[in-house]
C-alpha cells in the first residue's frame, strides 16, 4: 500500500509540473481572477533620444563616373585596360573585330582611286574643249558637254571622300576608347567576347571628387538644408561632407536620395559611409529596442505598446538611426510606456498580455 500511494503521488507531481512547464510555453494561460487568458511577453520601455546627430548610411560615387561601351557590335579581339589602371582620353581600352571595317574601306578608297583616274581623263577633255571652242573648231554646245561631264566627275569624286571618310569613322567605332582621366573600376567582358553595340564594357571613376548618396527617411531629409555641414566615416577613415542636394522624389524604400559632397577624405567609390549631421535635441525622437521593431507585408515598421489595460497595440514608427542596440525613431511615443520586446509580430491589436518579470 505504501508502495502504491508513493507511486500515485509521484504521477501527481510529475503531472503538476508538466502543467507548470506547459503554461510557461504556451502563448495563454487563464486567470485565477477574472478567467481572461493572457500571453506572456518580455518587454522593455521607450526612452527619449538624448542624440545630438542625424545619422544615415550611404554609397560613396565618383562626381563624374564614366562607362566605356561598345558602340558596335562583335567579337572582342583585345582587351588592354585591367581594373586599376590609370586611363587617358584617347587610350584604347578595347578592340572589337573589324574585318568588315576594314574590307569596306579597301572598297571605298578602290572607288575613289578609280574616279579620281576617270576625273583627270574628263578635266583634260574639259579643257581641250574649252581651248578648241575659243577657236572656233569646236560648237559651244560639245563644250558645254564635255565641261559638265568633268564637274560630274568632280562632284563623284567628292561623294567617294565622303564614303571612305564614313568608312574610316565607322572602323574607329571598334576600338573602344575613353576621353576623360581615370581609374577602371570593373572590367565586363573578355577576349573572345560578343558584345552588342551599346553595351557596357569598362566602368571609370574620376581619379578624385566624391559624392555620397544616401536614401534617407524623410522625418530626417525633411530636416536637412542644402550647404548644410556633415562628419562621415568609412571604417577608420573620417572627413567631412556637405549636403549638395535633396531630391523631392519618394524612392521604392520609402527615403529622399541626399548627396553630399565629400570635401576630404577621398573615400574609395562603392565604399559604405556613415554619415552624421548635428542637428540638436529633438524631443519628438525616440529610441526603442532594434528586437522590438517588425516589419509588415508592405515594408512598414511597426511595435508593439502595452497599453494601461495590458493591452497589446500596434504603432508604426519611422527608423532615422540605430544607437548601440536600439533604432532611433522619429515617433512620439510615450516615454516610459513598456513596448513588446520581441514576438509583436504575432499579437494582434486589443490582445491581453502580461509581461514576464526577470526572476519571478
Amino acid at each position: 500500500m505504501t508502495h502504491s500511494i508513493s507511486r500515485q503521488s509521484l504521477l501527481t507531481l510529475m503531472s503538476l509540473l508538466a502543467v507548470v512547464i506547459l503554461s510557461g510555453c504556451t502563448p495563454d494561460k487563464p486567470s485565477a481572477d477574472s478567467g481572461q487568458r493572457f500571453t506572456y511577453v518580455a518587454a522593455s520601455l521607450v526612452k527619449e533620444d538624448q542624440g545630438a546627430q542625424y545619422i544615415f548610411s550611404g554609397v560613396v560615387r565618383s562626381v563624374e563616373p564614366m562607362q566605356a561601351s561598345a558602340a558596335q557590335g562583335g567579337r572582342l579581339v583585345s582587351v588592354s585596360a585591367n581594373v586599376g589602371q590609370t586611363v587617358s582620353p584617347g587610350d584604347v581600352l578595347a578592340t572589337i573585330d573589324d574585318t568588315s571595317a576594314k574590307i569596306r574601306i579597301r572598297q571605298a578608297t578602290e572607288e575613289l582611286r578609280r574616279i579620281e583616274a576617270l576625273l583627270v581623263d574628263r578635266l583634260a577633255a574639259a579643257k581641250r574643249a574649252v581651248d578648241l571652242a575659243a577657236t572656233g573648231s569646236v560648237s559651244e554646245a560639245s563644250r558645254s558637254a564635255t565641261v559638265a561631264e568633268a564637274e560630274a566627275g568632280q562632284a563623284a569624286v567628292d561623294a567617294a571622300k565622303e564614303a571612305l571618310s564614313l568608312a574610316e569613322n565607322e572602323a574607329e567605332q571598334f576600338l573602344v576608347r575613353v576621353f576623360k582621366t581615370g581609374i577602371v573600376s570593373a572590367r565586363e567582358a573578355d577576349v573572345g567576347a560578343v558584345v552588342s553595340p551599346g553595351q557596357v564594357l569598362f566602368s571609370i571613376e574620376s581619379p578624385e571628387g566624391r559624392v555620397i548618396e544616401a536614401s534617407v527617411p524623410i522625418a530626417i531629409a525633411d530636416k536637412l538644408e542644402i550647404g548644410e555641414p556633415a562628419k562621415f566615416n568609412v571604417g577608420a577613415l573620417e572627413g567631412a561632407a556637405q549636403v549638395i542636394s535633396i531630391s523631392p522624389k519618394v524612392e521604392s524604400g520609402g527615403g529622399l536620395i541626399v548627396r553630399l559632397a565629400v570635401q576630404n577624405g577621398n573615400p574609395h567609390p562603392g565604399s559604405i559611409a556613415q554619415v552624421s549631421v548635428d542637428q540638436g535635441f529633438d524631443s519628438t525622437f525616440r529610441r526603442v529596442p532594434t528586437t522590438s521593431v517588425t516589419p509588415d507585408s508592405s515594408g512598414a515598421n511597426h511595435v508593439v505598446l502595452i497599453d494601461d489595460n495590458g493591452q497589446a497595440q500596434r504603432v508604426a514608427v519611422d527608423i532615422i538611426g540605430v544607437a548601440g542596440a536600439d533604432y532611433r525613431v522619429a515617433t512620439d511615443l510615450p516615454v516610459g510606456a513598456s513596448i513588446v520586446l520581441a514576438g509583436g509580430a504575432f499579437l494582434q491589436d486589443g490582445e491581453l498580455v502580461k509581461i514576464v518579470v526577470p526572476g519571478i
